[in-house]
């Protein structure tokens, strides 16, 4: 395979801030997939509106929605790197070219804790994006406070109670009132009480208020629109510690959607899955989320598939010959593959059923074990996590779906409904072909079409496969005289005797009615009559 192909380096896992910090580097390993190309055409045309608009960034962990949002901070905010946006997308290129001057604010979740209300956040994000170039405001009830505070501490006397309070120099106050505005407040509402002062009221406005505030804000420095870039939207939600904040928080955005309609402001929101799936949110206020983001842009496996051949492999330009002569062996080996040879190229050297597969198994994804971290380290190999590469594999063998569950077994482990799996039934399926196949090559192919058949018991969609097709999933090639030969060799040297000796696998036959076509099925719960006869035989 690494005759054909080079795995160049990537990193896996891209934070929203990178937009800021490494901007040149983010434009220039951003991938415009025919998906993604879609999503900033929709993008550029919604920006030359006179009105806002609300949008989800909708896919998997690890599917590339972090770098995408990175990608279009620079390219708003016209950073090192925007240039290269706008030259590899037209219509960016022409948005650019209009007058509008746009605030674009990143809001990255992960960096609140989970009662942090996101009213808060937005609106003190705003006010720090307007402070770093310069504007100062006062949009936040904390930021009021803590002017009010300082207009108090003018007093000599009491500027000197305070540091006592503190156990700091008067030279130290003004860092410590810079430097942590959170404790600032606890101290100085505690230090008013004490005082005998009257302590002001935080929260005196209500939302719309506020957020009428802050659009007049943005519109006085000199911002033809606002543009709100929120990460890890579904897992904040998901963190709540009880639904009132929940329910609060939903509403929050339920409002920034409906100002959207009528003002200049853009939301783009990232989530790992459908709102309605992030928490118990009132189903009217749900509803009105849904009416005001009406647009999802998604990023499926088709999105994958671009990315593969376009950043995560490199091919060798004097392997295009080879690919088609791989491609036509494959075909004759497995006549129930059906995939065209531009689909097999597009994730060579990686199963097209691999692919598929990863499409509905997003609950497995972590947020450091994506699919591009699936797909770079299952090829090119991580000393660190002990995953040897297939680069010195013959190049028929291509990446399988067994490698899934190899790479997010532990993850699986994490899940109540999926733990038996790698708890009970793997390990179980793995010492009975321990002990009942002599052959290390026949064990290990034993192994790997187990692990193909757990991950189509969890697959929500996925058909479990015949044993035909199972073959040419695990490209088992043993003759090329006849393929039904290797699906023989799968079904009575591997499968058959697993089914007598395991209690969990069963054989049902397909829908043909021809041993070939036959299916095996996993099932979580023990055979009873298998597990009866064990005893007698025990």
């Amino acid at each position: 395979i690494g005759d054909l192909i080079e795995v160049p380096p990537v990193r896996t896992v891209i934070r929203l801030e990178e937009g800021r910090t490494r901007s040149l580097a983010i434009a220039e390993s951003f991938v415009f997939t025919e998906e993604v190309s879609a999503h900033f055409s929709v993008l550029a045309d919604a920006l030359a509106k006179d009105h806002g608009r609300g949008f989800f960034l909708q896919g998997d962990f690890g599917s590339g929605k972090s770098h995408f949002l990175a990608a279009l901070s620079t390219w708003l905010s016209d950073r090192p790197g925007a240039e290269v946006l706008s030259g590899h997308h037209s219509g960016l290129g022409r948005a650019r070219a209009s007058s509008r001057s746009i605030l674009a604010v990143e809001i990255s979740l992960l960096n609140y804790r989970a009662t942090t209300p996101l009213e808060r956040i937005v609106v003190e994000s705003i006010e720090n994006a307007l402070v770093s170039r310069g504007i100062q405001t006062q949009l936040s009830p904390l930021t009021a406070f803590l002017d009010h505070f300082r207009t108090l501490l003018k007093s000599g006397e009491l500027a000197d109670a305070f540091s006592r309070q503190l156990k700091k120099s008067p030279a130290e106050m003004d860092a410590f009132l810079n430097d942590d505005p959170r404790r600032c407040y606890v101290e100085g509402v505690r230090f008013m009480k004490e005082q005998g002062l009257k302590v002001p009221e935080l929260l005196v406005e209500e939302r719309h208020e506020t957020f009428d505030k802050t659009i007049n804000a943005v519109r006085q420095a000199g911002f033809g629109g606002l543009v709100l870039i929120i990460d890890e939207l579904s897992e904040f939600f998901r963190s709540k510690p009880d639904a009132r904040g929940l329910n609060e928080d939903a509403r929050t955005l339920q409002l920034l959607g409906e100002v959207a309609n009528t003002e200049p402001i853009w939301i783009i929101a990232a989530v790992q899955e459908s709102i309605e799936r992030t928490g118990d949110i009132a189903q009217v206020t749900f509803q009105k989320i849904k009416d005001r983001f009406p647009v999802k842009f998604s990023l499926s496996t088709l999105h994958i598939k671009s990315l593969i051949s376009q950043r995560l492999v490199h091919y060798k330009s004097s392997g295009q010959e080879k690919l088609y002569e791989i491609f036509e062996y494959l075909r004759g080996q497995f006549p129930s593959l059906t995939w065209s040879f531009e689909d097999f190229q597009a994730t060579y050297p990686i199963h097209p059923a691999t692919i598929a597969l990863l499409d509905g198994l997003g609950d497995l994804f972590s947020q450091h074990r994506g699919i591009v971290d699936f797909v770079h380290s299952r090829l090119a190999g991580d000393e660190n996590r002990q995953i040897v590469g297939i680069l010195d594999h013959p190049s028929y063998q291509l990446l399988g779906p067994d490698s899934i569950y190899e790479h997010f077994s532990l993850r699986m482990a994490e899940f109540s409904s999926l733990y038996v799996y790698p708890k009970h039934i793997v390990p179980h399926l793995d010492e009975v072909i321990k002990k009942i196949i002599e052959d290390p090559a026949d064990r290990a192919l034993a192994r790997r079409i187990v692990r193909v058949l757990v991950l189509h018991n969890i697959h929500p969609t996925a058909r479990i496969p015949t044993v035909r097709t199972l073959t040419a999933l695990v490209s088992c090639a043993l003759t090329d005289r006849d393929p039904d030969l290797n699906v023989q060799f799968v079904a009575e040297t591997i499968l058959d005797p697993l089914v007598r000796e395991s209690l969990f696998l069963v054989k049902h036959p397909g829908d043909t009615g021809e041993p070939l076509d036959a299916v095996y099925v996993i099932r979580t719960q023990e055979d009873p009559s298998k597990t009866l006869k064990a005893k007698i035989a025990r």
